[in-house]
């Protein structure tokens, strides 16, 4: 039996293998990809530009014909694509061009987009924000396979499930940098953080994860949001991201020593505390790891940013606290002055 096909422009029911529409004539019958959103056009609706050879649905068209660019003089948005110069001050207009519709367009109007694209580079496979690096409208880009919510957490998923807490590290790490690259890792969407802690927390039965590490930080007696170099030393070493190799408060274990190191300390000269942070490779990868050692700030270049040595590409455990209140956490009361 033989398969029909439906023709865009009339309706009627086309035979599969048949060149043209027998009931109105048409050639493209089963629609052209639009340049656009990729969807077939009606050949009687099609808007071709020989210019660019692209097809277009006229909605299509005109949202990126009208996508706004501002001119880098004045400030001013120029809503026609087809500018040269700037209507207001009469600057020349960056010519970046989609490269699916060949449209103008202005990467830094964008904004944090959510959506990439999986490509090759040099034997490594990268992720890709085609709108963020300037290459696509958001409307061209989203249209195309390979845009979705899944493959941006794939490999961090498959890491997981694998035990692989290392190469899980660094997927969060390159997840933290995607989602801050335009805005920050503070202002990074609390359904993004908390879609990488339950994958975290769900694999490794609650032994990692972000929201781990916010519980350490208050039952130590931090606050959320609110840096304390001392309680993050003591959240560092009970994870295990450093580690005291001298403490002259544990070294003096008689009075006289104790009377000593006060002393020393009221002249100015008394030793001080070493601590040693661990490097990278010196982290353990499987379950006897501490609890809480994982998500490691910085997996990918190895440091340890940590507080008060934070970075845009990193995150800082007070912050994540602040994500993650325990349900019986109440906001310590400040002390009262006195009259």
């Amino acid at each position: 039996m033989a398969e029909f096909l439906t023709c865009l422009d009339c309706g009627g029911l086309v035979p599969q293998d048949t060149a043209t529409c027998p009931h109105c004539g048409a050639i493209d019958y089963r629609g052209l990809p639009c340049a656009v959103c990729t969807e077939p056009i009606a050949p009687s609706s099609v808007v071709y530009l020989p210019e660019l050879q692209r097809f277009f649905h006229q909605d299509c068209l005109t949202q990126v014909q009208l996508s706004p660019r501002p001119c880098g003089s004045c400030g001013a948005l120029a809503l026609d694509a087809a500018l040269v110069d700037c209507p207001n001050c009469g600057a020349p207009l960056d010519q970046i061009t989609c490269k699916f519709c060949g449209h103008a367009f202005a990467p830094d109007l964008t904004g944090c987009d959510d959506r990439v694209h999986r490509v090759w580079q040099n034997g490594i496979e990268l992720y890709r924000d085609l709108a963020r690096w300037g290459e696509a409208h958001r409307v061209c880009a989203e249209a195309r396979p390979g845009f979705a919510r899944a493959d941006l957490y794939q490999d961090l998923f498959a890491a997981l499930q694998a035990d692989d807490w290392r190469s899980a590290d660094r997927w969060t790490d390159r997840l933290v940098r995607y989602f801050a690259a335009d805005c920050g890792f503070l202002e990074v969407p609390t359904a993004e953080l908390q879609q990488i802690d339950d994958l975290w927390t769900t694999y490794s039965d609650g032994q990692f994860g972000w929201s781990v590490q916010a519980a350490i930080w208050i039952e130590l007696g931090g606050q959320p949001a609110e840096p304390d170099p001392a309680i993050y030393d003591a959240l560092a070493e009970f994870v295990g991201w450093q580690v005291t190799t001298f403490d002259p408060d544990a070294a003096a274990t008689t009075d006289w020593q104790r009377l000593g190191l006060w002393w020393d300390r009221l002249r100015g000269d008394g030793p001080d505390r070493v601590v040693e942070t661990i490097p990278y490779d010196g982290l353990i990868f499987d379950r006897s790891a501490p609890v809480g050692q994982f998500p490691y700030p910085g997996a990918d270049t190895g440091r340890n940013f940590g507080l008060g040595r934070s970075r845009q590409d990193s995150w800082d455990v007070p912050y994540l606290a602040a994500h993650w209140l325990p349900a019986d956490w109440q906001p310590t009361e400040p002390p009262l002055e006195e009259a």
